[in-house]
């Protein structure tokens, strides 16, 4: 979404649905039961101010504002699939799947080859998020919480820390408890986020085991075992959308949920990777939908390292842009995006798609020079 921000009176511009209650609570100590401290900064020819409730979430001052398209406080941010809530913070997730029950089936295994690289990504008529489609929301999530809150870039080897902490705020649509809380010892599947050190494959009766390798937070090695035909599908995937095998390949990430099952023949209870996807990240640990974007990630976050008075934030999964960057105090947004066909009114546009043209440093400066604040 386009704007997530509201500006206090002093200047300061906050990101509600990243505050907790803390930092709430703080904000409400500070106004009291003043009004008109806090107005919502997507239009500029009225101010739509908001305040503090005693449970400490925002609401409108008066009834029947009228925010722009792509603000966080419009209701049209219904729709979407992955839902930042601006009112009390935390975000609810509408999945194309229910991530609790698993079955093995050929749909589950089955790969599904389309020339678009937003194969299985959300529709008007469907628009809830197959797997590697939140993964991704969820990895630029916790990236615009991380910019939200003015916290440094992070080594793509602590990204998946700062992941798991947002998943304490994201809720599944249908299930009762935050991503985070579901594990495979009391509810039999877990949401997992781990870096790729490679996969050991056997074979033995003409049927192959698969283990993937990971290094865990304690630091020990492990092999997780997966089906072979999910990890072939994602595999399939991964080459299609990096054109590179995941063995050769550099910064890949396995995402996915883990399930307690129980053997048929033995009845003895077995963990495995039931649901997965395989993706690259940038130098950051932000997903790369391509290795252009790859490339272009490190870019564009490495602009913002050496000029600490901007910062970039990603788009959401029903957004008609690709990022933009905001100047500190600022409103206005520098957006970049492939579509030739999207008016974003006063801010200022890069018309590069991330994902596949190259962005080079001399066009985010020219970008950013533009028009005045």
């Amino acid at each position: 979404m386009l704007n997530r921000e509201l500006m206090l009176r002093d200047g300061r511009i906050i990101f509600p649905s990243y505050m907790d209650k803390e930092e709430r609570a703080v904000l409400k100590r500070e106004y009291e039961d003043e009004r008109h401290y806090a107005w919502c900064t997507c239009r500029d020819d009225v101010k739509l101010f908001y305040r503090l409730s005693k449970d400490l979430k925002f609401y409108p001052e008066e009834q029947g504002y009228l925010h722009a398209p792509g603000c966080i406080f419009s209701k049209e941010k219904e729709d979407s699939a992955y839902v930042q809530n601006a009112e009390d913070g935390g975000a609810t997730v509408s999945l194309r799947f229910n991530p609790a029950e698993f079955h093995l089936t050929k749909e589950n295994n089955s790969f599904r080859y389309s020339k678009s690289s937003s194969d299985d990504e959300p529709s008007e008529a469907d628009p809830t998020l197959a797997l590697h489609e939140f993964v991704r929301s969820l990895n630029w999530d916790t990236f615009n919480e991380r910019e939200a809150l003015n916290k440094s870039l992070l080594s793509k080897d602590y990204f998946a820390s700062s992941l798991f902490g947002r998943m304490k705020h994201v809720q599944i649509s249908g299930l009762k408890k935050a991503l985070r809380d579901y594990n495979l010892n009391d509810d039999g599947w877990q949401f997992f986020y781990n870096t790729y050190y490679g996969t050991d494959i056997s074979s033995e009766n003409g049927k192959k085991t698969v283990n993937l390798k990971f290094k865990l937070a304690d630091g020990r090695d492990y092999t997780w075992f997966t089906y072979e035909k999910t990890y072939e599908a994602a595999c399939k995937r991964f080459e299609r959308m990096y054109a590179a095998k995941v063995e050769d390949a550099e910064n890949v990430v396995v995402a996915g949920i883990r399930y307690r099952r129980q053997s048929k023949n033995s009845g003895r209870a077995y963990n495995v990777i039931g649901r997965m996807c395989i993706f690259q990240v940038n130098e950051n640990g932000i997903y790369a939908r391509t290795a252009v974007e790859k490339k272009n990630l490190d870019v564009i976050l490495g602009y913002q390292r050496g000029h600490s008075n901007v910062r970039y934030f990603l788009a959401g999964s029903a957004d008609n842009y690709d990022g933009y960057y905001i100047k500190n105090g600022k409103t206005k947004k520098y957006i970049l995006t492939g579509k030739r066909d999207v008016n974003f009114g006063r801010h200022e546009v890069l018309r590069k798609s991330t994902a596949t043209t190259n962005i080079t440093e001399e066009n985010i400066a020219e970008l950013l020079e533009r028009g005045k604040d």
